[in-house]
């Protein structure tokens, strides 16, 4: 068991010193560009189901 504890530490030193380094902002912020570009591509799809979804409901009313 200490073995195992021993390794979880080891593998888990390098992760914190990175974290607290600030290279984990960096790579987030650089996901930012992407993900904006991402969002045109999906809003289309699902506007048009909520359009369907609102139109389907006002066949009903009427």
């Amino acid at each position: 068991m200490r073995a195992v504890l021993f390794l979880a530490v080891l593998l888990a030193t390098p992760s914190v010193a990175y974290a607290h380094s600030g290279a984990v902002f960096r790579v987030a912020v650089n996901y930012i560009p992407m993900l904006l570009a991402l969002v045109p591509i999906f809003w289309t799809p699902i506007s048009k189901f909520f359009r369907r979804w609102r139109d389907l409901f006002r066949k009903e009313d009427k």
